[in-house]
This record gives structure tokens, C-alpha cells and sequence, in this order.
């Protein structure tokens, strides 16, 4: 399963679509509507054998660039997975972090980060995760593959462990990239690679 882009005509469905579930209640949200930025929402393309799935990945303003409200639509436009993830940074240098996935809370932890910068691509920093020796392989692995800097990828490894762990059936790999697309905008990664960068850990 790999993340393609989509034409701007699919794109301007995809998002309209998911503007539709929320103005009709079908997914259940945990942000207020206006914090949600459909002016700088990205949709993608996500083809398996059993038919191409389709993603779209909305930012939540006022946050930490990687919070997201991201949803998966199966081949026949029906709501496959969806995954919101708030994430707050404190002055004193601590990260709070709140998962939902399809409605009920996954995850809500805090971690220490420092003065990591989460809009730095690529950056050399790395937060104070507990990283044992598969931690790291893991951390860099997510890094190349999603194009992030270490510490983003350290919170997509704890973040979606679970739902990233396990390759197959497609709906498994589904269910991966809305937890995935909900820290990271998606782009061209392949979720294949990703859950790749998991077996490390």
C-alpha cells in the first residue's frame, strides 16, 4: 500500500466528502469545527489489490503541526478508519499527546522533547524517549521513510505501535496509515515501508 497522489478534481471530492461526515455526525470528533483547516487538507490515494482506498488528512490549527483529524475510505467511499491526534507542546519543554481512533481514545500520554522543533524535517534532534538500541533503528527508519525529523518519528513509534505492528490483512494497513496520517502529512511514503520500520522495534 503505497500513497500516491490524487487529481484536483479527486481531491476536491475526497474533501468534500469528509467535510460531509462532519456536518452530518458520522465520525465523532474531539476538536471544535473551526480548528479544523480544510483549507490545508491533503488527500491521497492509497491502492491495494482488493481496490484503491482513499485518504484525506486535515490539520488542527492552533497545535503542534503533527495534529490531524485523517480518514480512510474504503474502495466502495465508505468510512474505513479515522484517527484525530492533538498534540500540545508546553514551555517547559514537555509534549502532551491525545489519540482517538474511529471515536474511542487510543493514547494519551506526556513525554519530554525538549526544544525539539516538530516543523524541521530532517532535523538532527531527538527527544528523551526511553531509545534502547531497536528504539533508534526504529526511530531512524520512520525518519527516512516519512521524511520527518527523529522526534517526529519518535512519537509516530509510540503513537501507532499498535496499530502499525501487524502488515497484513489491508485492513490492518488501513488502520496504520490513519494513525500515521494523523501525526504526519502522508505524501509518497509507502505504508509497506512503515510497518517495516516497526519490525525494528
Amino acid at each position: 500500500m503505497k500513497f500516491e497522489a490524487v487529481s484536483a478534481d479527486t481531491s476536491e471530492k475526497l474533501i468534500t466528502h469528509t467535510r460531509d461526515l462532519f456536518d452530518t455526525s458520522r465520525v465523532k470528533v474531539f476538536t471544535t469545527p473551526p480548528s479544523l483547516a480544510f483549507d490545508r487538507a491533503v488527500a491521497y490515494a492509497l491502492p491495494t489489490p482488493e481496490g484503491t482506498h482513499y485518504g484525506v488528512t486535515i490539520p488542527i490549527t492552533g497545535a503542534v503541526r503533527i495534529s490531524n483529524f485523517t480518514v480512510i475510505f474504503s474502495p466502495d467511499g465508505q468510512v474505513s478508519n479515522y484517527a484525530e491526534t492533538h498534540t500540545k507542546k508546553t514551555d517547559d519543554g514537555f509534549i502532551n499527546i491525545a489519540q482517538w481512533i474511529n471515536g474511542g481514545k487510543s493514547l494519551e500520554k506526556t513525554a519530554y522533547v525538549g526544544d525539539l522543533d516538530f516543523d524541521a524535517p530532517g532535523g538532527n534532534s531527538t527527544p528523551s524517549f526511553p531509545l534502547d538500541r531497536s528504539w533508534q533503528k526504529a526511530v531512524a527508519c520512520l525518519a527516512a521513510v516519512l521524511g520527518v525529523s527523529s522526534g517526529v518519528a519518535a512519537v509516530v513509534l509510540s503513537l501507532c505501535g499498535g496499530s502499525c505492528a501487524v502488515p497484513e490483512p489491508t485492513f490492518s494497513k488501513a488502520v496504520c496509515a490513519a494513525c500515521v496520517g494523523g501525526i504526519v502529512t502522508l505524501g509518497g511514503a509507502s505504508i509497506t515501508g512503515v510497518v517495516k520500520c516497526f519490525g525494528y522495534w
